[in-house]
């Protein structure tokens, strides 16, 4: 059973309440939230990398950190799906289909299995959410949401299910609580009502 399925409604519906938006608006928003979530998560591990500020004084946050963006950055592309009336990729059949690509990866730039364990899946999750942008030429009409823009955008939000379930994999996290997690403290923020800290209130 397809457990992202599950969660793209609650997210899809709770995003419509707190965020009211044409449809165009909505994806572009979700899209730029997976490009911010990335860049948060990329932070953590480059520091962890460097063994400075938290990675140093509060290893424990740090994780925290990551998990929390890895469940944000999970939460947008639920809601782009929704947005686009996509399926989402099951994160159970996907991460096979590109461990081959990870061990490439390895060869081709020479990385040990602790250095190709975050920093080059990393690089992955840019160049999919990159997709969006690059391949999938982000919609600005309601016309330019194509089948064309759906396959493309389903094929980024697929290697980014993937390398997420990877990255969750071989840092011993376990991906769905992570998600079932956000997505039970995201929805219950209520922005329009507290536009300015929604957490107070959730």
């Amino acid at each position: 059973m397809n457990w992202l399925q599950e969660l793209k409604p609650i997210v899809g519906q709770w995003a419509d309440r707190n965020f009211p938006a044409n449809i165009n608006s909505s994806i572009i928003r979700s899209i730029t939230g997976q490009i911010e979530e990335v860049g948060e998560l990329a932070h953590c591990i480059l520091k962890r990398e460097q063994n400075i500020r938290k990675a140093a004084s509060n290893p424990k946050e740090l994780i925290d950190d990551m998990k929390d963006a890895i469940g944000d950055i999970t939460v947008y592309m639920l809601n782009t799906s929704y947005y686009l009336n996509l399926v989402a990729p099951d994160p159970e059949q996907l991460p096979t289909l590109y461990l081959n690509e990870v061990a490439l990866a390895q060869n081709i730039f020479k990385l040990s299995e602790d250095e190709s364990k975050s920093i080059y899946i990393i690089l992955l999750l840019n160049a999919c959410v990159a997709g969006y942008l690059i391949n999938a030429k982000v919609p600005r009409s309601s016309v330019e949401i194509d089948q064309d823009f759906r396959d493309r955008a389903y094929s980024a939000m697929s290697g980014i299910v993937a390398f997420l379930s990877i990255l969750c994999l071989r840092e011993g996290f376990n991906y769905r609580e992570i998600v079932e997690f956000t997505v039970n403290k995201v929805t219950k923020r209520n922005w329009i009502d507290h536009p300015t800290n929604a957490d107070v209130m959730a």
